[in-house]
């Protein structure tokens, strides 16, 4: 099954009725993807896990209102070496499509108790690749 990481654009006019645009973007993406997908979160960022093929998806949440951005997540363990060993597995995969290319690193981190800010994580990552 693959996930993937949903950004969702500003969804709130007045008063406390973003929980209730959400609810509807939530149901509207589930409604799309194929059956046996799960779609879940909130607070402007949903993941969404299908088997459906990723051509298919991308397809999908492309071309789906209120869709800022995706992009495939990899779940981890809040672990340093762990995120590291991913972070260079996608970075090996995506500069083998690009010769001669270069990358950024950034980091976000819901988790404020992660012991390291999101700007050390890049940067560690970013040294790890050198």
């Amino acid at each position: 099954m693959t996930r993937y990481l949903i950004k969702i654009g500003e969804m709130s006019l007045k008063g406390n009725n973003r929980s209730f645009f959400e609810k509807i973007l939530k149901n509207n993406i589930k409604m799309r993807l194929p059956k046996g997908s799960r779609v879940y979160g909130r607070f402007g960022r949903f993941f969404a896990e299908t088997d459906a093929p990723s051509d298919e998806v991308r397809t999908i949440l492309s071309s789906t209102f209120g869709i800022t951005w995706f992009v495939e997540a990899f779940p981890v363990r809040k672990d340093m070496d762990e995120i590291t060993r991913a972070a260079l597995k996608i970075a090996e995969r995506v500069s083998s499509t690009i010769p001669g290319g270069t990358f950024k690193v950034e980091a976000k981190r819901l988790d404020k108790g992660f012991p390291l800010r999101s700007y050390d994580i890049a940067c560690e990552i970013g040294r790890a690749h050198v």
